[in-house]
This record gives C-alpha cells, structure tokens and sequence, in this order.
C-alpha cells in the first residue's frame, strides 16, 4: 500500500510539474537586474524597451533590444528612484524623485547623461509621473506616492520642459490633508488628465480622477467610490483617441477578517461622466493599464502580475493572462507595477519578483484559464 501511495504522490507531483511548466513556457522572456524594482516601461520606436525603478538603492535605467539584450544601461549616484520615463529619437528623459525632490534626467541611448536637474517644492515628492504633450514637450505630474506614510504636507506640482531640460512653465499647489497622483495622460484637445487619491472622512482615502486643462486650470474631478466606510484610490490612467478615459486602482469591500482591497477598473468621458465601473481580482490591486495598438484594454494587478482584458465599451472581462502557473497575491513575492505594448505585439510588465528589479513578457493572446 506505501508503494501505491508513492507512485500517486510521485504521479500526482509530474502532473503538476508539466501543468506548472505548461503555463510557464508561455514566459516569451524574463530580465531580473539585482535588488530593486523596476517601476515603468516605455517603448524605444519599433526595436527598443526602456525600463527604469530603482536598483540598489539608485535610480536605474536599462534600454533593451529586440532580441532581450541590454544596449545600455545608467545608474545615478543619488539615491532615489525613477518612476517614469520615455524616449525620443535621440535621447532618453526619465523623471522620479531623489531626496524629496523632483528628479529629471536626459540619457543617451549610449547610457551616457546628457543632463539633469532637480526641482525643490513646499512638501517631499516621492512618484513623478511622465507625459509627452500635443507640442512634442513634455509634462511632469510630482506629489507624494498614493501608499505614502509621510504625514506632512501634501501637494502637487505640474513642469512642463523641453527636450533641452528647459522650463516652459509650472504650477505648484498645497494640500493640508493626504493627495497623491499615480498617473498623468493627455487628451487629444490638451486636457490634463490625472489619477488621485485623496483624503476621504474617517480617515479613508478616495478614489478620484481630476482634469486640468493645458494651463493647468482645474476643470472637474469625479469620485469613483463614495462609500465612507471604504478606502479607494486610483493608480493609473490612459485614454483612447475619443478622449474617454480609463483607470485602474483598488476600492476596499469587506471581508470576515476585515476590510480587503479589491482592483478595478472604470471608465469615464472626456467630461467626467462614468460609463461604466468593474471590480477585478478579489485581494489585488490595478497598477497599471494600457490600449494596444488594435484596440484591447489590459489592466494589471499587481500580486502575481495577472493581466485582466476588458471590453472598452462596456467593461465586460474578456480574458485572463497569468505570469505564473502557481502564484498566490497574497504571500507570493511578485509584483507588477507597470503594463506596456512593445514591438512584435507583445506585452511587457514591470516589476519586482523576489526582491529583483525584473522585466517579462506576454503574448495577449496566450489567454489562460480561469
């Protein structure tokens, strides 16, 4: 009877293994760079990634080719973080936060600086967001980071600035009570679109999507979550050439051992109306968001880096994509930060896994079991 056992046991143990290694093989490639996290990805025209976070404590950026080599890469000697970044024909810029300031970086596709600046407000900035705007300029959105435990002064800062690190202009405010802006896009007519969290009663935050105009006039913001019982916040923002907007984030439901956040994902139009709002994985958060090139929405969430795909019109799930074939958002160390679309029609996120800075890739279309 022992050896029966053994034989199911040893059986049961292959058939998961191949099950296991089954899902895996759709991994069309993984990067993993040393301690830190890599915390967006940008692509560099049809050939090219750009990935940056941080990497041992440094702000870090690595230019990838087609084929998954590493063209270049460049490591800042402040501390700090980038935390989004693009690229032109030339050159890359890169911003994120070093010391409580806004940090703004042009690197050569060499690796080699070109320059960079540091920019000082009334509160510590700790995420700037990236844009590139109607102009061919560029628009930085620095605040806190929306699961920031810093308890002083809150604000927001917009800098628009050439590829030159010339300021063409900013504006700065103060908040007294938490508000932090996880992501920036704009609109086809120079709408300023923005992804908040903000302070809500009894100590909870709210989600909330803000828009500007190109002079960084407040227009509108719309609450996603009004429930005061329950936290929300938005992480993510993009929208599509029709000017509606899409967000992601995580809103707070009950649970037997207390409140749990669950992602979502919503969409609004150019004015601020809600078309429609879906509750994602349960005990996950949605970091981060992209539209393809053929239209699809993929919304990310964070634990074990699955990949939700969503109707744009309506928010109907179409799909689910899992990095790994056994993971568990809730004890696994895997985490993604950002989602984006690169060459060959392949999705790309950003990540940490196990403590490592790390890069993998998905086929859209490799869909995986519910």
């Amino acid at each position: 009877m022992s050896n029966l056992y053994r034989y199911f046991y040893l059986l049961t143990a292959f058939l998961a293994a191949a099950a296991c290694s089954k899902i895996s093989d759709n991994i069309i490639w993984q990067i993993s760079r040393g301690n830190g996290e890599a915390l967006f990805a940008s692509p560099a025209g049809d050939t090219a990634l750009l990935c940056g976070g941080i990497l041992s404590g440094k702000p870090y950026l690595v230019l990838i080719d087609s084929k998954h080599d590493i063209i270049s890469e460049y490591s800042d000697e402040k501390e700090g973080k980038f935390t989004s970044g693009l690229v032109s024909e030339h050159y890359i810029i890169a911003t994120g936060e070093s010391g409580g300031k806004v940090l703004v970086t042009s690197v050569g596709k060499d690796g080699f600086p070109v320059w960079d600046t540091t920019l000082e407000f009334g509160f510590n900035v700790e995420r700037v967001s990236l844009c590139r705007k109607s102009d061919g300029n560029f628009l930085a959105i620095a605040s806190k980071s929306a699961d920031s435990l810093d308890t002083e002064t809150y604000g927001i800062a917009f800098i628009s600035f050439n590829g030159d690190g010339e300021i063409i202009s900013f504006y700065d405010t103060l908040f007294y009570s938490f508000y932090a802006v996880s992501g920036v896009t704009v609109g086809s007519t120079g709408n300023i679109y923005l992804a908040v969290t903000e302070a809500a009663a009894g100590g909870k935050t709210k989600a909330v999507v803000v828009s500007y105009n190109e002079n960084f006039k407040y227009l509108w913001e719309k609450e996603l979550y009004n429930n005061p019982e329950y936290g929300a916040s938005c992480l993510a923002i993009t929208v599509d050439n029709e000017e509606n907007i899409y967000t992601s984030g995580y809103a707070e439901l009950p649970d037997s051992k207390g409140n749990i956040r669950n992602a979502f994902a919503a969409s609004l139009t150019w004015s601020g109306t809600i078309r429609w709002k879906k509750y994602l994985e349960y005990n996950n958060i949605s970091t981060s968001l992209i539209l393809t090139h053929d239209g699809r929405l993929f919304v990310l969430n964070n634990g074990c880096l699955i990949l939700n795909t969503l109707n744009t019109v309506d928010g109907t799930i179409t799909g689910i994509i899992r990095t790994f074939a056994v993971c568990d958002p809730s004890f696994d160390r895997a985490e993604g930060k950002f989602v984006t679309e690169v060459f060959d029609n392949v999705i790309v996120i950003a990540g940490t896994k196990n403590g490592s800075f790390y890069i993998v890739a998905k086929s859209p279309d490799s869909l995986s079991p519910v």
